[in-house]
């Protein structure tokens, strides 16, 4: 143990290994920033997946993150590859918009130990849309709940209000570890962020906040709120979910970019965002290309947050 903890912390070993397995869409989301390597050809085929998780395994990987560049759920691939993963003791985590989810699919991840991430950036079915990039983009339940001893109604999408219903079994703790909400802020959300926290906050599940992914692209940049909304919208969060969230978004340092990461055509990138020339899984093994990307020298962090939330090296990478 001693052994493999000094490994831990001289970088020498992995934790967990992050997978690009989706190259399709549902979606055309507007903040998209994978939307061109969508397009691309070249993607990796199932038993190579199969090999990259296995050799993941072996140096030490214990989760294995499926996130894109489109939708885990398009196919049966991601599905399949968690399934394997599951057989080899490694917890997977899924990123997902949930328009696809059926009882099954969420009984499936419950079995395999998923944690899963739903996007729900409102509420409110117009500016989901918006946010989707299409038109009635999902079905909606009416969906009842208590928050602080008071009862709110609104309604709901239909693959989040699956996953509550399976996940009734599992007890609190468990379904914190098990289920999470994601919200990109945008102009078009800020005011609908707080009832996606408190409902987070009702129903004990993790929230993932993030901050646009901002490129060349002026249809993004369209999207970002101004300093001063940014700043309010923080700190009426901060109320909701406490002093946890506030500390979270003051950490520095990525756990994406401290694993490996393999995008869509085989190469190893830095993280979703960024990539980089150390070489193709097709080519070279899961440690030899771990071995070159950690002589890679990091940038230094210009800005440790934005207007209080957290700040990576990839959103820098990208203005």
């Amino acid at each position: 143990m001693l052994r493999r903890m000094s490994k831990a912390f001289s970088g020498r070993t992995i934790d967990t290994i992050t997978l690009f397995t989706a190259p399709e869409c549902n979606l055309n989301c507007p903040y998209c920033f994978t939307r061109e390597r969508r397009q691309q050809r070249g993607h990796i085929e199932f038993s190579k997946w199969q090999n990259v998780i296995y050799q993941a395994k072996e140096i030490g990987a214990r989760w294995v993150v499926f996130a894109g560049p489109g939708e885990p759920l398009l196919g049966d691939i991601s599905l399949r590859l968690i399934e394997y993963a599951n057989s080899l003791a490694m917890r997977s985590v899924i990123f997902t918009n949930g328009i696809l989810v059926t009882r099954d699919t969420a009984q499936f991840l419950y079995k395999n130990n998923v944690y899963t991430t739903i996007k729900v950036h409102s509420f409110n079915p117009a500016i989901y849309d918006f946010l989707a990039g299409k038109a009635n983009a999902t079905e909606w339940v009416d969906y009842r709940y208590s928050y602080k001893g008071k009862d709110l109604f609104h309604s709901v999408p239909l693959g989040l209000k699956i996953l509550l219903d399976e996940a009734g079994g599992l007890g609190l703790k468990k379904q914190k570890n098990s289920l999470r909400l994601e919200s990109v802020i945008t102009k078009h959300n800020l005011s609908c962020l707080i009832d996606v926290a408190r409902f987070a906050k009702a129903h004990n599940l993790g929230i993932l906040l993030e901050t646009l992914i901002v490129s060349d692209d002026e249809k993004i940049r369209d999207l970002v709120p101004v300093d001063k909304e940014y700043s309010i919208v923080y700190n009426e969060l901060s109320k909701v979910l406490g002093w946890r969230f506030a500390l979270g978004q003051r950490m520095t340092g990525c756990e994406i970019r401290k694993n490996p990461v393999i995008w869509e055509n085989g190469d190893m990138a830095l993280c979703f965002i960024e990539s980089a020339s150390i070489g193709n899984i097709r080519a070279n093994s899961l440690r030899e290309l771990w071995a070159t990307r950690l002589k890679l020298r990091e940038r230094m962090l210009q800005k440790k947050s934005l207007f209080g939330f957290r700040n990576c090296l990839g959103r820098e990478y990208t203005k």
